[in-house]
């Protein structure tokens, strides 16, 4: 079982130059897979922005958020999943102040991501 790897985090240094608190949780060694926690206060939205190569997946912990997926909006709410194949332009808007998302993306690939024109 040499490949299989349990990554902890013992402790969380969040990046909120987002407009969010957003830490990268970990990633495998072989970077197949990227875990990161986002927390949000109500009104607080990601960049739009899509993947040409990154499957996205979001699991609500707590709060809600509405995710813009294309032209459709999406509510999650505690224990909600959504899965986000490449190319799909998104963007999360937290309904609720404390929302607490962790998204997995495969691959983890921190460069892959295209910010959309929102001027």
């Amino acid at each position: 079982m040499a490949n299989v790897q349990v990554n902890k985090k013992e402790s969380r240094e969040y990046d909120s130059s987002w407009g969010y608190k957003r830490a990268v949780l970990g990633f495998d060694q072989l970077k197949q897979a990227e875990v990161v926690e986002i927390i949000m206060e109500k009104g607080q939205k990601t960049k739009a922005h899509y993947h040409t190569k990154v499957t996205e997946m979001f699991y609500v912990v707590s709060g809600e958020a509405t995710i813009l997926v294309e032209d459709e909006a999406k509510t999650l709410r505690q224990g909600d999943f959504l899965l986000l194949p490449p190319t799909k332009k998104h963007q999360i808007v937290a309904n609720e102040s404390g929302t607490l998302i962790v998204a997995v993306k495969t691959p983890g690939d921190e460069e892959d991501r295209i910010f959309l024109d929102e001027g």
